[in-house]
């Protein structure tokens, strides 16, 4: 049912009466239904079930406890009229997103449009990442990079290869990585980039759709995608680490202990453990407790090392002792969330129609 109504609500928006509300191009509707179509080409085994239904089938791990208490939420921005982001970043309580039409800034409660470069489509963006320098790095269809510095000078970086749809960025004082999948090969792909120096373009091997990407405490790679890739890159060594692969993993964050958090659909959540002092052995993943069936679409650490996750109809997630719960929003909020932002004292998350939330945290949450 889930996956009808979305499918409807984005042909009703593709065919209505308002042009301005529709998509902008037939590009921008595909990815936008391509997402959702992937999920039927999964055994039925694979889809976790909603909210509510039986679970017993399903291969996540779900609770039907009650959400953690709703938090003072207040709104610090409305949505953007006409529009549906696709991802954000974060510069302190400033926000940077990408819609259909373009690239935006959020300061003081208002949106704004940002210039983008001529050479730059806006349709072709996937994602964004915001670099230690305070650049913009841009990705997305046909091979599709580009940085903005803060005075707004683009650079692109060429990658020789067109065939290439990016998904996923990680940033560091090390470098960028890139994630996505090489069409003419239908395979995961990673891009290794340090400025000064030529980007090395590899396969992941037994990976279709790269989502996810991060660099670990230990200097390797984890990649995460479609049908629960997870695989470890170790110099020119890459290993799937075993899990149930009961569902997409869509993001990816390294954790200060040197292991990793990845979630994905159906409410997955995956704990990502590093091998022991002296192991042969890699790194482990074990599947935890989540107080939702919906996709969870990114997941970011907070100040003290406890992760957090966003996801489809306003979910947003916090891991207690190794069982992620909800963290109730306005009960007015249905959209899904884009990115969220977790300081000491507060959480700040995005909706893809713009609307911005912000609420306090007890110290005990963090």
């Amino acid at each position: 049912p889930d996956l009808t109504a979305a499918v409807d609500r984005e042909l009703a928006r593709a065919t209505g009466a308002d042009p301005a509300a529709r998509h902008t191009s037939i590009r921008e509707l595909w990815m936008r239904v391509e997402p959702l179509l992937r999920e039927v080409t999964l055994p039925p085994a694979v889809i976790a079930p909603n909210e509510g239904s039986n679970a017993k089938n399903s291969g996540s791990v779900s609770l039907p406890g009650a959400a953690a208490p709703m938090p003072s939420w207040q709104i610090l921005g409305p949505p953007l009229s006409g529009e549906q982001l696709r991802a954000g970043a974060f510069a302190g309580r400033t926000v940077i997103a990408i819609g259909a039409r373009g690239l935006y800034h959020f300061a003081h409660g208002i949106w704004s449009a940002m210039h983008l470069p001529p050479a730059v489509d806006a349709r072709l963006i996937r994602s964004l990442v915001r670099l230690p320098n305070g650049w913009l790095l841009l990705f997305g269809d046909l091979s599709l990079v580009t940085l903005i510095s803060p005075a707004g000078e683009p650079e692109r970086v060429v990658l020789g290869e067109r065939d290439m749809t990016l998904l996923g960025a990680h940033a560091d004082e090390h470098g960028i990585l890139l994630v996505g999948e090489k069409l003419s090969k239908s395979a995961g792909v990673l891009v290794e980039w340090q400025r000064g120096s030529a980007p090395l373009v590899r396969l992941v091997e037994g990976t279709g759709r790269l989502h996810g990407v991060t660099r670990l405490a230990s200097g390797d790679i984890l990649v995460c995608g479609t049908h629960g890739a997870l695989v470890e890159i170790r110099g020119r060594t890459q290993r799937e680490i075993p899990w149930g692969r009961t569902g997409h993993l869509y993001a990816v964050a390294a954790a200060p202990e040197g292991g990793a958090f990845a979630v994905g659909s159906g409410g997955h959540a995956l704990h990502v453990s590093p091998p022991a002092a002296g192991a042969s052995s890699g790194y482990t993943a074990t599947l935890e407790a989540v107080q939702t069936t919906r996709d969870l679409r990114s997941v970011v650490v907070d100040p003290s090392g406890k992760p957090w996750a966003t996801g489809a109809q306003a979910r947003l997630m916090q891991r207690r002792k190794d069982v992620w719960m909800r963290i109730p929003l306005d009960p007015m909020v249905r959209a899904n969330l884009v990115v969220a932002s977790v300081r000491e004292d507060s959480v700040t998350v995005v909706a893809e129609d713009g609307s911005v939330y912000e609420a306090p945290l007890p110290a005990a949450s963090t």
